[in-house]
């Protein structure tokens, strides 16, 4: 067999061992924080990336998750939910646009909640809102994006269909363990000098 032939199998096999490649992009921001949005950007690309490697992938399929967490109109179709099928739910769109919004929580619902929701975002609509007073809680850009990340990979879920169980417990729930699994592989690969992104 001519070289030539041999290099096209070998980029074909690579190709399809490599990790599924999701790419979360910026569409409209607004933000009551000024000078955020080369962090939110660069957050977009640390969720994209740990999202695609296959450390993440691995981790959630050590999972089993109740059908509970799915939307009511998927609920039906489902009689177990694995780790390996939320992923692939994840990474069935490999590009995806979001409006991000981050602003103070209205002074209505910081009486009623207390606990101030750090944010929102719901079924099929490509739209994250996360509170202020949860990224302005570090002074350090770096990490402001790290954690960022971590928080829109739990609201990404939510878009994707997966909704909060009672308690919202690590392992039980979708949203809470996708986050939690993002923000420990991010740590691990800093501990480590390994990257974080694409670039």
């Amino acid at each position: 067999m001519k070289l030539a032939s041999l290099i096209v199998i070998f980029y074909l096999v690579e190709s399809l061992n490599a990790d599924a490649q999701i790419t979360l992009r910026l569409n409209n921001y607004t933000s009551n924080i000024k000078n955020f949005k080369d962090t939110t950007i660069e957050a977009l690309k640390i969720v994209s990336f740990i999202l695609s490697t296959e450390e993440f992938k691995e981790s959630l399929s050590k999972f089993k998750f109740k059908c509970t967490n799915l939307h009511s109109s998927r609920r039906t179709e489902c009689s177990e939910l694995l780790g390996p099928q939320v992923y692939d739910s994840l990474n069935k769109f490999s590009d995806t646009t979001l409006d991000i919004i981050i602003k103070k929580l209205p002074l209505k619902e910081s009486i009623f909640d207390p606990n101030d929701q750090i944010g929102k975002s719901s079924y099929g609509k490509f739209k994250v809102t996360t509170r202020s007073w949860y990224l302005n809680q570090t002074t350090k850009s770096w990490y402001a994006s790290v954690k960022y990340a971590a928080h829109l990979a739990h609201e990404y879920c939510h878009i994707r269909g997966y909704y909060h169980i009672n308690g919202q417990k690590y392992g039980e729930d979708v949203a809470q363990t996708v986050g939690k699994i993002v923000s420990k592989i991010i740590m691990r690969r800093l501990k480590a000098n390994e990257p974080i992104t694409h670039d």
